[in-house]
């Protein structure tokens, strides 16, 4: 799982500042926005705009 690997980033400030703090905070964002939107996509039950579901293809009018 992408989320276990990330535990162990090494994070060292240099002369220039806390790069590496701010990039690691970056990918932990960018890690959860990416799950979150798996997670939406998985519990959809309708076909909808780009998101296509075989199993449900067509749009339910409740949901907007």
């Amino acid at each position: 799982m992408i989320e276990g690997r990330m535990e162990d980033i090494g994070i060292h400030p240099d002369i220039a500042g806390f790069q590496d703090l701010a990039h690691a905070f970056d990918l932990k964002a960018s890690a959860l926005a990416a799950r979150a939107t798996l997670e939406a996509a998985r519990e959809r039950r309708e076909t909808r705009g780009c998101h296509n579901r075989s199993d449900f293809p067509d749009t339910d009018p409740r949901c907007r």
